[in-house]
């Protein structure tokens, strides 16, 4: 077989923080599909394996991505011709030591300050363009080396199909919650903190607007114990990334954790949805961005006593993993205090029925979210750009 003949090889690796990485993956993924089929190796990526679904990655490697020599080991066997790496600083920081061009894709450029790690010397740093970059991040953009700005990515897939669905015309009284992927580097194992204070408010939410054909979906195979009697028990699950925008595209309402890809997938489908409670101060900042863009009345966040904005803002002041930590730790602490608890159910409860009211308006929309062009097929375009560079 001749080089011009012969399919690229590509690595893949998405961070295991949530479940906005995987479907990128499968945005940018599928896109590259219609203009140069590759053969395709997934590393880690282990939380959002079962987003990916089927058909998008062809094998998956074991790799140590904090072993230097593992990562030249794999690089070594797999060949690849370059990396697709989302998310995840340190495996594009191993990968390219190794001599693996990688592409990044990074959908939350206005997150970081000079307390992260950010892969600034990436063969091609795709930074998403959404919310404007505060000072900090602006700084830190500014150091990378190889930086290419694209629109949000969203994937051809839902731009072409959502729109058969209008919004409204799905199936009257059917509702998803969405919880995302509930995990980050500093989740406790078997925490279900943020589902014991979200979930029952949502469920009660949904009741009392009629709303009784209720699918949850997301990291979650089982309805937490904690669960009050006389609540609804809906249809718990994940699905691969595909089913779930069939389903955002076909319910009546829409619940969901403020994460970015999801978010931005509505806006390409025609939908709206009403924002959850943020887990994570990404999904802060993401609330913000719909609420002054589109409709503050989409979003229903925290109670300030449970999580103040100023708090998080001057946790942000010294990164994101410093944020995190303390916003998992004050979910964790309102979740486990009996009265607290009880009294945010109450608050929660209240802020979505509000919100699912404003949400059936039929002047209310997130068409400022938008995009103008899938930012997929522009990475998909670098991947082939760099791909037809590579030695191999």
């Amino acid at each position: 077989m001749s080089a011009a003949d012969r399919r690229p090889r590509l690595l893949v690796v998405g961070v295991d923080f949530g479940w906005g990485s995987a479907g990128k993956l499968s945005s940018i993924l599928g896109a590259l599909a219609a203009v140069m089929p590759a053969d395709v190796v997934g590393i880690g990526t282990r939380l959002g394996r079962p987003v990916l679904g089927d058909g998008l990655i062809g094998s998956w490697a074991e790799c140590d991505i904090d072993d230097a020599a593992d990562v030249r080991r794999v690089v070594a066997e797999v060949a690849p011709d370059a990396a697709l790496v989302v998310l995840h600083p340190q495996a594009a920081s191993a990968l390219e030591a190794a001599g693996c061009p990688v592409v990044y894709v990074d959908s939350l450029p206005f997150l970081w300050t000079p307390h992260d790690a950010v892969p600034v010397g990436a063969s091609l740093y795709c930074a998403q363009r959404t919310l404007p970059l505060p000072g900090p991040a602006a700084e830190v953009m500014a150091s990378v080396a190889n930086l290419r700005w694209v629109e949000p990515i969203v994937g051809s897939a839902a731009r072409r199909d959502g729109r058969l669905h209008g919004r409204g015309e799905g199936r009257r009284g059917a509702a998803v919650i969405n919880v995302g992927g509930l995990h980050s580097p500093f989740s406790r194992p078997g925490d279900t903190s943020y589902l014991d204070l979200v979930l029952p408010a949502a469920l009660a939410a949904l009741d009392a607007e009629g709303l009784t054909d209720v699918v949850v979906t997301g990291n979650v195979r089982a309805l937490p114990a904690s669960l009050p009697d006389g609540l609804p028990r809906p249809a718990v699950g994940p699905l691969p990334h595909d089913g779930f925008r069939a389903l955002l595209g076909s319910a009546q309402t829409v619940l969901t954790s403020p994460g970015l890809t999801t978010i931005l997938e509505l806006a390409s489908l025609d939908r709206t949805a009403v924002l959850l409670p943020p887990q994570n101060l990404s999904q802060v900042l993401n609330s913000e961005l719909v609420a002054t863009r589109c409709d503050p009345a989409f979003v229903a966040g925290w109670p300030e006593w449970v999580l103040a904005r100023d708090s998080v803002g001057r946790w942000h002041e010294h990164g994101e993993e410093h944020a995190v930590e303390r916003i998992h730790a004050r979910i964790a602490e309102v979740a486990a205090s009996p009265s607290e608890r009880a009294r945010a159910h109450e608050e929660i409860t209240e802020g979505l029925i509000k919100a699912i009211a404003a949400n059936s308006a039929p002047d209310k929309d997130f068409s400022a979210l938008t995009p103008v062009r899938d930012g997929a097929d522009q990475v998909a375009e670098a991947i082939v750009a760099i791909a037809g560079r590579s030695p191999r």
